[in-house]
């Protein structure tokens, strides 16, 4: 029997899967009768696909990695042993590492670390075969060597002398923090020091010690080559930050300033080291909003904004070793600021039907000094009839002007002024007479006058009238 349809890989061999196995037909004698002669055999072919062929079982590995901390990550390089020579087939997909840990500088820290690749594989002859999973712990980073000078480090006043000496070297990472072991630093002073004019200054820091290693967040990363032993060095101590609540603001009406009044409720100061001795004076606060202007909520309401609450100073025998900052979270409200006016005029119309008036806006007043804004006004008659120094109700709305925000102002309030609904002008039309009767002539009468003052016309008017005059009556003519 032999494989029907066989598959072959780059290699050639039988790639893996399962095929058909078939007997080709013809029958030979198994004994010098030839006994073959006497049967007839067509051949035949499995009718399922009986002959099967496993994947071949390849192991992966992961080359040794070993590098210095701050190098760039670079796994190891892999590699499948048990390939049939002149297969194509490779790991799909790099080794990574597992359990990585980064420092504040945002490198690989000092360690060892599992290197892993997986199972999947990729080229020409890949489904030929099946690889396990590898891990193994062996991707190494060896600390830095560096050199550095010892220096101290600023704090924050707590009640003690003690400095932090740290590295000072271009060699470690910016963000890093590293400390030096097996020296000592030692303020002047356990305060704050401050110069005549209450400035915070450095003050000198007393070094012991020669240096024997790196400490800190990030001093595990480094070995110290040497460190430059110095006597002394300078550093700061910094005020303590205290908080202090019980305020409260008042609301203003706008003034074109931030500043409001602010007053004192219970007191509350918190943060002192026991034992130091320190109050809080409230009597030179000052509040300021967060904005200088008025404020509105969603729904068009003014509402409240922050104040921020300054001026406050401290006391006592350890108050230099403080500074304070108010936490009271006081709100309070920027008014509208409600404006007048003065000297808007009605004007006067001619009847037209309608209640409505036009209004000349007079000056505002109130307005904080330095800012304009536009004025608009409209009228309305109580009714449209004719009659003088009639009550028109006047409204007032405000507009932006070049220098301030008409949503910091309430409009002047309504008011009454006075105008007049006169009748409309008639000019009646004057009849036409001529001074002279001439015997025999003709003239014409006017029956009538039009509204507009223009007399109609003479030849043939339904208007006019005609009467003979003779000589001898002429004096009857009208």
């Amino acid at each position: 029997a032999t494989v029907k349809d066989p598959m072959n890989s780059s290699s050639n061999n039988l790639k893996a899967g399962d095929y058909k196995q078939t007997v080709a037909s013809g029958l030979s004698s198994g004994n010098a009768n030839n006994d073959a002669d006497n049967y007839d055999f067509a051949g035949v072919t499995s009718s399922t696909a009986n002959y099967h062929v496993d994947k071949l079982a390849l192991l992966s590995q992961i080359a040794d990695v070993n590098t210095v901390y701050g190098s760039s990550v670079a796994t190891g390089a892999t590699q499948l042993t048990g390939l049939l020579q002149g297969d194509a087939v490779n790991l799909a997909a790099p080794a990574v590492l597992e359990g990585m840990n980064f420092s504040s500088s945002g490198k690989l820290k000092v360690g060892t670390y599992r290197q892993v690749v997986g199972s999947a594989l990729s080229g020409l002859d890949a489904d030929n075969y099946i690889v396990t999973p590898a891990t193994t712990s062996n991707y190494t980073v060896s600390p830095k060597a560096i050199s550095a000078t010892v220096v101290a480090a600023d704090k924050v006043y707590d009640g003690s002398n003690v400095a932090s000496m740290t590295a000072q070297s271009s060699d470690v990472y910016a963000g890093d923090s590293v400390l030096v072991l097996g020296v000592t630093g030692t303020f002047t002073s356990k305060n704050v020091a401050r110069d005549s004019a209450g400035n915070v200054v450095a003050q000198t820091v007393m070094v012991s010690g020669t240096g024997v290693g790196f400490g800190g967040l990030d001093g595990g990363n480094y070995t110290l080559n040497n460190a430059t032993s110095i006597a002394s060095t300078t550093a700061t101590i910094a005020p303590k930050v205290l908080t202090v609540t019980g305020f409260t603001a008042a609301d203003k009406v706008y003034d074109g300033s931030t500043t409001t009044a602010v007053s004192a409720g219970h007191i509350v100061l918190t943060g002192m080291l026991s034992g130091d001795s320190v109050g809080v004076s409230g009597q030179n606060v000052s509040g300021n909003f967060a904005s200088k202007n008025v404020v509105f909520d969603a729904g068009g309401s003014v509402t409240t904004q922050a104040v921020a609450v300054s001026g406050l100073s401290l006391s006592g025998t350890d108050a230099a070793n403080y500074s304070v900052v108010d936490k009271s979270g006081a709100t309070a409200k920027v008014l509208q600021r409600a404006l007048g006016i003065t000297g808007s005029v009605a004007q006067n119309k001619t009847v037209d039907g309608t209640t409505q008036a036009q209004i000349k806006p007079g000056q505002l007043i109130n307005l904080v000094g330095g800012e304009s804004l536009v004025v608009s006004a409209t009228g309305q008659f109580a009714d449209a009839l004719v009659g003088v120094n009639k009550l028109v109700a006047t409204r007032y709305a405000l507009l932006n002007g070049s220098n301030g925000i008409a949503a910091n102002y309430l409009a002047p309030s309504p008011e009454v002024r006075r105008a007049s609904i006169v009748e409309t002008t008639v000019n009646p039309v004057q009849p036409i007479v001529s001074p002279v009767k001439p015997v025999g002539t003709r003239r014409t009468a006017v029956a009538g006058s039009s509204s507009t003052g223009a007399a109609q016309g003479l030849n043939g008017s339904p208007d006019a009238t005609t009467e003979s005059c003779s000589g001898q009556s002429a004096d009857t003519c009208e």
